[in-house]
């Protein structure tokens, strides 16, 4: 939890300065099909099916490589304890220590999961899926013990959903779905939906949604709905910028910079 109240903080700070906040502290020159960092300070690259942990200083710490389940969907490193992996195809999370070795794979066909869209980490080790053959939001904890369920979303949102992303923070659980996104509390309860317009993906921060419209770094506070500019360093245009607690990623070709602030 103190990792948690340190990155909320530090966040919080950053947001409030301008771009000469950040400082680059290393360059990776990698491919990448996905990249995260979690809120130590560590970052990770995923490739096809390899995942590499970096350190704080860009040194490789542990790597992990597994062609079984193909490549991987997405990775959620909120917790820089537990690393959780989603392999879609297959209906597959795997769960990694902070040295990327494997603690649990989890079939959710046998939790009753039949079509998983998006998976992503819950508070105290546990779980969220949306399932598509149901439309709706399945928590389990640690135990993989179901403790929350949503509604069906097709009447709370009024249409079908294809989820591009799920994210939750200390107050939130949220969805990216087309050009809107759906914000829930953490029982899996309807809040509101935001239009954010069509982006490449995003970050979840404390209340904020960080993400990239045309050329701009922007971030939407979910509480009051505004919406404002991040400054940068460096260009948008043909590039990916992953924002976490603490550091900021911004790939560009096969190259990778880490700055923090």
């Amino acid at each position: 939890m103190k990792y948690y109240i340190a990155a909320i903080f530090c966040f919080l700070t950053f947001i409030c300065k301008s771009q000469s906040s950040f400082i680059k502290i290393f360059t990776l020159q990698t491919e990448a099909d996905l990249f995260s960092a979690d809120a130590l300070g560590n970052t990770y690259v995923v490739r096809g099916s390899e995942i590499v942990k970096y350190n704080e200083k860009g040194a490789i710490c542990c790597t992990f490589s597994d062609r079984n389940y193909g490549v991987v969907t997405s990775i959620d490193t909120r917790d820089p304890l537990r690393t959780l992996l989603f392999y879609k195809p297959f209906g597959i999370v795997r769960l990694l220590d902070n040295n990327l070795t494997e603690q649990a794979i989890i079939n959710l066909s046998s939790l009753n999961i039949s079509d998983p869209l998006v998976v992503c980490g819950s508070e105290i080790q546990g779980i969220w899926v949306y399932d598509n053959a149901t439309s709706r939001l399945y928590k389990f904890n640690s135990k993989l013990q179901a403790v929350g369920l949503s509604n069906d979303l097709r009447h709370d949102v009024m249409e079908n959903i294809s989820p591009l992303l799920m994210s939750e923070s200390d107050y939130w659980l949220v969805v990216l779905e087309k050009e809107n996104l759906l914000i829930f509390d953490k029982m899996g309860n309807f809040f509101k939906s935001i239009l954010v317009g069509i982006h490449n993906g995003g970050q979840l921060i404390h209340d904020d949604w960080i993400f990239s419209n045309s050329e701009k770094l922007m971030r939407l506070n979910l509480r009051s709905g505004m919406t404002s500019e991040i400054a940068l360093p460096f260009s948008l245009l043909n590039s990916k910028v992953v924002l976490a607690p603490q550091i900021m990623m911004h790939l560009k070709d096969k190259t990778l910079d880490v700055y923090s602030y």
